[in-house]
């Protein structure tokens, strides 16, 4: 059966350990060992709510109040305030706390959920855990990985700010000397800028690192299901209606959270870029960037850990409706051989239990009524504000091709 808190969590965990007198044996792994920023901030102490409540006091608070406390006293009519820069002041308070606590979460719930699916039942278990906690481990924490994340990261925050740093925009990011002589760009940072300038950096680093967590996940869920094989409960009339593997759903949920803030994010980024600055949305590599690998990875990240369970689910769904389906068909050669309105009465009962057991048992680790809710009081919403936006990129879009053919 699958386990729901943290104390049954550490029970399973602690008397698990009790094989370790036979084998050299493991429980736990870790998906960050190999990502300083998150190592480090665990080994602080940090939980997902405390990191979250730190980086609002400690980054955004620091960030806002210093950008408002260095705006120039007669600012000229096209500079950017940082309060105007919506991308920035709105989401540093309220979006990106929520983001970096939520990520340290899935990153927390991941061990603790492979552990939960599994049942010891004999030492054969325990070391076939043992040995795929040891795998997904070295997966999670490649280090050639990281090295390609950094240097994404780099590259394309470097390419961004030297067009910034280049462009016609006066903002509180630019209005500085620094970096101005050594970068050979018409502008500089501004001491806050630069802060901000390395902040993005970090961020990008902690979303990229958030990709490929996900992406290895679901790859570990596929190897959990259909390479190692271990004994798990799958219940198709479980009451969690998901035949007992919500818990997959759930932390997959934590991803699309994250994901619906992220591209909260991204909406601010494109209402700041063409309607506040007036500037095209392509005019420099950050906002196309992000907008396509969003377009692309978001769907992966979210359904993509759902897959893993599928088929299972679906084969114990197809074997259980062949049972009903194997009593359906031997009362229907009885009743060949000998009618009665008794048997045609439980030809029809067992007939109608198929139907209703085909549309109740579940075939995915995830209640698609609750995606549709969440959708429905979330998405629906900021879509009339959205949209016009959308609308304006569109037209300008369009207007600028007709231009060049």
């Amino acid at each position: 059966m699958l386990l729901g808190g943290p104390t049954q969590f550490e029970a399973r965990q602690s008397a698990a350990l009790i094989m370790t007198t036979k084998f050299d044996l493991r429980f736990d792994f870790s998906v960050y060992n190999s990502e300083p920023v998150m190592r480090s901030l665990v080994a602080l102490g940090a939980t997902p709510a405390t990191l979250a409540a730190a980086f609002f006091v400690l980054v955004s608070l620091t960030l806002t109040g210093g950008a408002i406390l260095s705006t120039p006293g007669h600012p000229g009519p096209q500079f950017l305030k940082y309060l105007s820069n919506v991308s920035w002041s709105i989401p540093m308070l309220i979006i990106w706390p929520l983001i970096i606590g939520l990520i340290l979460h899935f990153y927390t719930e991941i061990p603790r959920l492979f552990l939960e699916m599994t049942k010891f039942t004999d030492d054969t278990q325990y070391e076939k855990y043992t040995r795929f906690a040891t795998w997904i481990e070295n997966r999670f924490n490649n280090y050639i990985a990281r090295l390609v994340i950094l240097t994404i990261v780099l590259t394309l925050n470097g390419v961004y700010y030297y067009q910034l740093l280049n462009s016609p925009e006066h903002s509180w990011i630019s209005d500085g000397t620094l970096l101005r002589d050594q970068l050979g760009t018409e502008r500089g940072f501004s001491i806050v800028g630069l802060y901000s300038a390395l902040l993005q950096t970090l961020l990008s680093y902690l979303m990229l690192n958030l990709t490929w967590t996900s992406l290895i996940f679901a790859w570990a869920l596929q190897q959990y299901f259909n390479s190692y094989h271990f004994e798990i409960n799958v219940e198709p009339l479980h009451p969690d209606r998901c035949c007992g593997l919500r818990r997959i759903g759930d932390v997959a949920m934590i991803v699309n959270i994250i994901l619906f803030l992220f591209g909260i994010y991204l909406s601010m980024k494109v209402i700041d870029k063409i309607v506040v600055q007036g500037y095209p949305l392509w005019s420099d590599i950050g906002n196309p960037t992000l907008l396509v690998g969003y377009a692309l990875l978001a769907p992966l990240m979210f359904f993509l850990p759902l897959n893993a369970a599928h088929k299972v689910m679906r084969d114990e769904k197809q074997r259980f409706l062949r049972i009903v389906s194997n009593t359906h068909t031997a009362l229907i050669h009885r009743l060949e051989s000998n009618f009665s309105t008794d048997l045609v009465a439980d030809i029809a009962k067992i007939g109608a239990l198929y139907t209703e057991l085909e549309r109740r048992i579940p075939v995915w680790p995830f209640n698609f009524r609750s995606l549709e809710s969440f959708f429905g009081t979330i998405i629906v919403p900021v879509l009339p504000i959205i949209l016009p936006f959308l609308i304006k990129f569109l037209v300008d879009l369009t207007a600028s091709l007709l231009q060049r053919t």
